[in-house]
């Protein structure tokens, strides 16, 4: 870490415990700890909500009755698996077309997001991927029809809420 940033890094961290009450340690990097703050407020928030379980757990049985492999049913996983299915296979085929990186992407430090690795398709090539996802979309479109007008309002409000303790 360069001297700028790790001087940064000190300044945003002393002012945000003093100015917003925070309790943040020397060194701590402000923005992973808001986003790990969202995470726990998340899981908190939505998966220990019954409601939303429920409404989760239909949605996962929908998909699984569409053939989608569902590996988690919680709220918080349900509303981020579309993204993150295709996120890990874009990651994938970016990795298989360079050798100068690891097939498998080692694990993101806590905090930080995982590097992803874009791959070069040709529009013939990216077609498949395209096709899959889109009706991939519309699946969790339809499955979800209940859970997200339920979910999305509450993420909202935690978000906002984390938002408004990190001076967002």
């Amino acid at each position: 870490m360069g001297a700028y940033r790790k001087a940064l890094d000190t300044c945003v961290v002393t002012a945000a415990n003093q100015v917003l009450g925070l309790k943040l340690k020397p060194g701590t990097d402000y923005y992973a700890e808001q986003y790990d703050a969202r995470r726990r407020e998340l899981k908190s928030g939505v998966d220990g909500d019954p409601e939303l379980i429920r409404l989760a757990g239909a949605m996962a049985a929908c998909l699984k009755g569409k053939g989608h492999a569902i590996s988690d049913a919680t709220p918080l996983a349900m509303a981020e698996r579309g993204p993150e299915t295709f996120r890990v296979q874009e990651d994938r085929l970016g990795r298989a077309q360079r050798d100068d990186v690891p097939d498998v992407a080692p694990p993101a430090k806590e905090g930080e997001p995982p590097m992803t690795y874009a791959p070069t398709l040709t529009p013939e090539e990216a077609r498949p991927y395209l096709n899959r996802e889109i009706k991939a979309a519309l699946d969790d479109l339809e499955c979800g029809r209940d859970f997200y007008p339920a979910y999305l309002p509450r993420q909202a409000a935690i978000d906002e809420q984390v938002n408004d303790r990190f001076g967002m």
